[in-house]
C-alpha cells in the first residue's frame, strides 16, 4: 500500500506495484484461511427429528396444526415452524385475539399469555373441545401415550375420541380427525 502510494505520488506506471498488491493479499490470506476452515457436513446444521419428517409429510397430504399435550416440551413453541410444520402454539407478541380468546375457551392459557406464549394442553378434556378442531388442530403430539394415562378424551360421554395414534417413536402423534380444514363456512 506504501508502495502504491508513492508511486502515485511520482506519476509512475502503478499497474506492478497494484499487482504486488493485489499478490501479497491473496497470499495473506491463503495462509491465514489454508487447513483452517472446518469441512463440515452441511446436515448437521439442520438437525431433524424424525418427527419433524413424518409431521411434515402428514400436513402435505392432509393439512393441520400441531398441538402439544402434557407438562414435557414436547416440539416447543416456533420449533416446528423450522420445518415448515404450522403449529398452533408459539412465542409471539401478535397473537390474534380471536385465537387466544378461543384457547382460553379450550383451556387457561393466561399464565403462559403473560410471557407471549401459547403452550401445551394440560387437561384431557380440552383434547375434545370443539375450539380445538376450529382451529385446525389435527396433530396431536404428546411425550406419553394418552392410553397409558387413562387420558382417552370423549370416552366418559360415549363419544369417540376422535383421536387416532398415527405415530409412535421418540414421541405419540395422534390425529384428531374432528379437525376442520383451515377455511370453512359458518351460518
Amino acid at each position: 500500500v506504501l508502495l502504491l502510494a508513492h508511486a502515485a505520488g511520482s506519476g509512475r506506471d502503478l499497474r506492478p506495484a497494484m499487482a504486488l498488491a493485489l499478490a501479497t493479499v491473496v497470499l495473506d490470506l491463503g495462509l491465514i484461511g489454508f487447513g483452517f476452515n472446518p469441512a463440515v457436513d452441511p446436515a448437521l446444521a439442520d438437525p431433524r427429528p424424525p418427527v419433524a419428517t413424518f409431521l411434515r409429510e402428514a400436513i402435505d397430504v392432509k393439512w393441520g396444526r400441531v398441538m402439544g399435550y402434557g407438562p414435557e416440551r414436547v416440539l416447543w413453541p416456533n420449533t416446528p415452524m423450522r420445518w415448515g410444520i404450522p403449529d398452533l402454539r408459539a412465542y409471539d407478541s401478535i397473537l390474534p385475539w380471536w385465537t387466544v380468546d378461543t384457547l382460553l375457551a379450550i383451556e387457561d392459557q393466561s399464565g403462559m399469555l403473560t410471557y407471549n406464549r401459547i403452550g401445551n394442553l394440560q387437561a384431557p378434556a380440552a383434547l375434545a373441545h370443539p375450539g380445538l378442531q376450529m382451529l385446525g388442530a389435527r396433530y396431536i403430539v404428546s411425550r406419553e401415550p394418552l392410553e397409558t394415562a387413562g387420558e382417552v378424551p370423549g370416552e366418559m360421554s360415549g363419544e369417540p375420541s376422535g383421536l387416532v395414534p398415527i405415530y409412535s417413536g421418540e414421541v405419540e402423534v395422534y390425529e384428531n380427525t374432528r379437525a376442520l380444514r383451515r377455511a370453512w363456512v359458518v351460518n
